[in-house]
């Protein structure tokens, strides 16, 4: 998912305004960061992600806890993994763009929460 789908809605938001909607476009490239995960290899689904705010700790929704078999980010952006809720326990960094195989990195079936920076 890329940032750029989400840039039609904040300058919706704006009234048309040029000037808040380049604003918004700035806010949201330098805070927000796109994340996709599935429970299958190869990005199969079921699958859920978003649109994500830096260096916040999100725990997976209970239906993909321990499920996820692929994660993958936005350009630029990069995500430590972790086997617990909180961003606790064992982890691991995936960059962009993602991998589509977790069992690559001996993390299948195992995360539980997320964290990313760009």
């Amino acid at each position: 998912m890329q940032l750029l789908t989400l840039l039609p809605l904040f300058a919706s938001l704006a009234l048309g305004a040029p000037a808040v909607s380049e604003t918004l476009s700035s806010i949201t490239s330098a805070t927000l960061g796109g994340v996709r995960y599935c429970n299958n290899v190869g990005y199969k689904g079921p699958c859920e992600g978003g649109v994500y705010s830096r260096n916040l700790c999100y725990d997976v929704t209970p239906e993909f806890n321990d499920r996820i078999s692929a994660f993958s980010v936005d350009q630029g952006t990069s995500c430590t993994v972790y086997q617990d809720y909180r961003c606790k326990g064992n982890k691991r960094t995936i960059g962009f763009p993602g991998n589509g195989d977790l069992r690559n990195i001996g993390f299948n079936d195992i995360i539980s929460s997320f964290i990313c920076t760009w």
